[in-house]
């Protein structure tokens, strides 16, 4: 079954809290229809992004630039982790 992914900074509150209980919910709101939604209920699994391999992907789509070149301020962001939710329920409506 194909994850979730997300990343964040290391140190912040969300990295510590699902090193410590790695159970998430996943809610999905699509814009153009209000009463839809998906639940994706999962266990999170964080690892190190050493190379901001998922955070360089968006630009580097849409703009053909790094990360790095994109957000120059990046630099002084410190470490990431790439949080990978594997899904165990999932649930919505239209």
């Amino acid at each position: 079954m194909p994850a979730v992914l997300s990343d964040g900074p290391k140190n912040h509150l969300r990295g510590r809290n699902l090193r410590r209980d790695p159970r998430v919910p996943v809610m999905v709101d699509p814009p153009e229809s209000p009463y839809a939604c998906a639940e994706i209920r999962g266990d999170a699994i964080v690892t190190a992004d050493t190379g901001h391999r998922l955070l360089g992907e968006p630009p580097r789509k849409y703009t053909g630039l790094r990360y790095a070149a994109f957000h120059p301020a990046s630099r002084d962001a410190g470490e990431r982790v790439t949080v990978r939710v594997t899904p165990v329920r999932v649930t919505g409506r239209r």
